[in-house]
């Protein structure tokens, strides 16, 4: 399958490693092509990730986890719902962006007790908002860029992959765009230990100015590597769920609800045939 016109729509079950077609086969079989189980790519069979099943901190960092330690296994679980890679992005994008922004807050406080000068607060905020709201606004479009190139290449590869299935991608993968303001803050907690370090060292007597040259080195190295290295890993993170998910099969009733449906017991080989296959 390698035509826009060999793509079949999504009435049709397709082998989701190789796209042979499965329809009309016993579902207790494997695929003629690749011997894979029928049975591990119905519609509606996978328990999603993390994030998916249950919205929260603990479950966003467990959704990266798994998608940097075990990405084939996390995208092939994946249910298909535009809604919860869109909340991923999003939540995710706030909380990158939080810390690097408390971190500059910090310095500004800091450098404000230090000189007494109110208005470093200020400047320091003012920065803040305008540097977090550009890389906002920049990330979303990126992202948005990123869903219009996947579906232009997929259809130029013969891939099945629509709106809904590009942007559960697109979602999950943004832990890149993530990843780089996560960076700037590692590197604002640098400065601040500079700074903290040049308190330390007044006070004991002691020369700290090593330590103060690695920590301001490597904090500059990492706020200009931190953007190329988090668009490295979002787009990494992209093509490898493009490629896991290009045969993917859809229930009917996938992506059509606020919350992504609950996955349906796995076939016990004596239970007769299933009558849900779509």
């Amino acid at each position: 399958m390698g035509e826009c016109s060999d793509i079949p729509d999504f009435s049709v079950l397709l082998c989701e490693r190789c796209g042979y077609v499965l329809d009309d086969l016993d579902p207790s079989g494997e695929c003629p092509e690749c011997g894979i189980p029928i049975a591990s790519v119905l519609p509606r069979m996978r328990p999603g990730s993390p994030w998916q099943r249950k919205r929260g901190l603990g479950s966003m960092i467990l959704t990266w986890w798994g998608l940097i330690i075990h990405p084939r296994k996390c995208w092939e679980q994946l249910q298909i719902h535009t809604a919860s890679g869109l909340s991923l992005m999003g939540w995710g994008l706030a909380l990158g962006l939080a810390l690097p922004a408390m971190g500059l807050l910090s310095v500004a406080v800091y450098g404000t007790i230090d000189s007494s000068d109110p208005s470093a607060i200020l400047a320091g905020m003012f920065f803040i908002l305008i540097l977090g709201g550009g890389y906002l606004i920049a990330a979303i479009l990126y992202a948005a860029f990123a869903v219009s190139r996947m579906k232009f290449w997929a259809r130029h590869r013969g891939y099945r992959i629509d709106s809904r299935i590009a942007w559960t991608i697109i979602g999950h993968a943004s832990f890149g765009l993530v990843l780089a303001p996560m960076l700037v803050f590692i590197a604002m907690l640098m400065i601040l230990a500079i700074l903290l370090s040049e308190v330390f060292a007044s006070q004991v007597s002691g020369d700290a100015s090593g330590i103060q040259l690695t920590l301001a080195v490597s904090s500059y190295i990492l706020i200009l590597a931190s953007i190329p290295i988090g668009l490295i890993v979002f787009e990494i993170l992209s093509s490898l769920g493009m490629r896991r998910m290009r045969y993917r099969n859809l229930h009917p009733d996938e992506d059509q609800q606020s919350t992504p449906p609950e996955p349906v017991p796995t076939h016990r080989p004596d239970a007769g045939p299933r009558t849900d296959i779509t």
